[in-house]
Parts: C-alpha cells; sequence; structure tokens
C-alpha cells in the first residue's frame, strides 16, 4: 500500500510539472537611453554636434559685432554725430534682423538633422536587431518600452538596455 501511494505522490509530481505552464520571459528596455548613449557616439551624432557649435560660434561672432555697433553708437551720440549714430543704428537693425534669420533657419536645419537622425531606418534596424538577439539568447518572450504607459513596476533585473548597448558598442567598434 505504501509503494502504491508513494508510486501515486511520484506520478502526481511528475505530472504535474509536465503540465506546468511554462512562465513568460519578460524584459524592458529604455530606448531614449540607447539614443542618449549609444547614438550620440556615432559619427553622424558628431556631426551634427559639430553643426550646433558652428552655429553657436557664427551667433555669437554676430552677437558680438551687435555690441560693438552699439558701442560706436553710443560714442557717436555722445559726440554730437548724430548721421553717424543713425547709420550705426541702422546697421545695427540689419544684423539684428540678419541673426533672427539666421536662428531661425540653423535652428531649424539643425532640428531636422536631429529628428532624421534619430528616425534613420538603419539606425532602428540596428538597435531592434540587437534588442532582438539579447531577447532570444537570454530567453525573453517579450520586450516592452519602459516608457509604456501600462507598465507601473519592474524590477531591474528584466532591464536589458545595458546588455543591448554593450553588443551595440562592440559592434561599433569592430566596424571602425
Amino acid at each position: 500500500m505504501k509503494k502504491t501511494i508513494s508510486i501515486f505522490i511520484l506520478m502526481f509530481i511528475t505530472f504535474g510539472a509536465i503540465g506546468a505552464e511554462q512562465l513568460s520571459k519578460i524584459g524592458i528596455i529604455d530606448l531614449s537611453t540607447i539614443f542618449s548613449n549609444y547614438f550620440k557616439e556615432s559619427q553622424a551624432w558628431r556631426e551634427l554636434e559639430e553643426m550646433t557649435r558652428q552655429y553657436e560660434d557664427e551667433k555669437n561672432r554676430i552677437i558680438q559685432e551687435i555690441e560693438q555697433l552699439e558701442e560706436r553708437k553710443f560714442r557717436e551720440q555722445n559726440s554730437g554725430n548724430e548721421a553717424e549714430a543713425l547709420r550705426l543704428e541702422e546697421e545695427i537693425l540689419n544684423k539684428k534682423e540678419y541673426l533672427k534669420e539666421y536662428n531661425r533657419i540653423k535652428y531649424n536645419e539643425i532640428k531636422r538633422k536631429r529628428e532624421n537622425l534619430l528616425e534613420s531606418p538603419s539606425f532602428l534596424a540596428e538597435i531592434m536587431r540587437e534588442i532582438k538577439y539579447i531577447a532570444e539568447s537570454e530567453g525573453y518572450s517579450v520586450i516592452f518600452q519602459s516608457k509604456d504607459p501600462d507598465i507601473i513596476w519592474w524590477s531591474p533585473q528584466v532591464d536589458i538596455t545595458e546588455l543591448v548597448l554593450e553588443r551595440l558598442r562592440k559592434k561599433s567598434t569592430s566596424r571602425n
């Protein structure tokens, strides 16, 4: 009898284990971290930063010119040379209009380039390949974005962001 009960319990445990539903492994990724850390290391991002630096340098140069013209205008007004002061006032207004237009054009150009880079199909495809690789090799069934409003909480143990960044960096350095 004891032998029958033992066999029955052993069968129950075995069939229970076999019939148990496999839990899905879920991962989380923070794409904004991927963009800010990996993408900013890329050549395209460095070019964008250089473009932004050149814009800032030129803007500062124009602002300095305007300040110098304003100082000259003030000196001319104090010395009683109203004709030169009026001419300088017009030059100042023209420079300020130029600066305003320059800012508008360059800001839109930089913004458009940044958006194009962030939405680049090749860049997104590269990220997706690495996410897929990590998910498959680590046994994840589903990967959610950390910004998903339906996710209330997650353990840092399921965050694959650093794993994906490591793979992207390794591939990037092997290409260079």
